[in-house]
């Protein structure tokens, strides 16, 4: 690995918790000898923190407003709203 004092320096900050400055995460970023580092290291925190564990989120949206309202014939009397599409 080509010897990159500022990206080393951020590189132990960082490991070792401590706040980086915008110049230490630049350095940090743009030395791309340091991609396998910075992964094993996230990878590290990340069992840590959620273990092997896979969450799954979702949302589900309800809405009583339809785009598209027509109307129905049931019977020779009723007449009812549907929605179609």
């Amino acid at each position: 690995m080509a010897e990159n004092r500022p990206a080393e320096a951020a590189f132990e900050n960082l490991i070792g918790k401590q706040p980086l400055t915008d110049e230490e995460l630049a350095a940090l970023l743009n030395a791309a000898d340091y991609d396998d580092r910075l992964f094993a290291e996230a990878d590290l925190v990340r069992r840590q923190v959620y273990g092997d564990t896979v969450f799954v989120r979702g949302l589900i949206e309800f809405t009583n407003y339809c785009k598209t309202a027509t109307i129905a014939v049931s019977g020779p009397e009723t007449v009812m709203p549907t929605a179609t599409g």
